[in-house]
């Protein structure tokens, strides 16, 4: 085995890492609509789980988008500080779905 570059062996990178975060000209604009939109949550349009025909919030869209190709049946967006609310949100939401 290599040692370490710590200790003198080859390091695994020899080039500084790409700036984060990576976007492009479609991010900026979706970024941008949901900005001026004016509807920055979940249930800024009072949609509720099982309400049909309203308004689907972006956040609403990327949490389907986000489950959908792990086999998810939910996706929950969350802010970090609200980790704990979130779970809650996800059992109150899972239960009145399940209904």
């Amino acid at each position: 085995m290599n040692p370490l570059a710590i200790f003198g062996g080859s390091p695994v990178r020899d080039k500084l890492f790409p700036a984060w975060p990576v976007f492009g000209k479609r991010e900026e604009e979706a970024l941008l609509g949901v900005l001026r939109s004016g509807k920055w949550w979940r249930y800024a349009y009072s949609e509720a789980p099982g309400e049909a025909g309203l308004p689907q919030s972006k956040v609403a869209e990327f949490e389907r988008a986000f489950a959908r190709p792990q086999g998810a049946k939910y996706g929950i967006a969350c802010a970090i500080s609200r980790i704990y609310e979130c779970r809650k949100e996800f059992a109150r939401n899972s239960a009145l779905l399940s209904r």
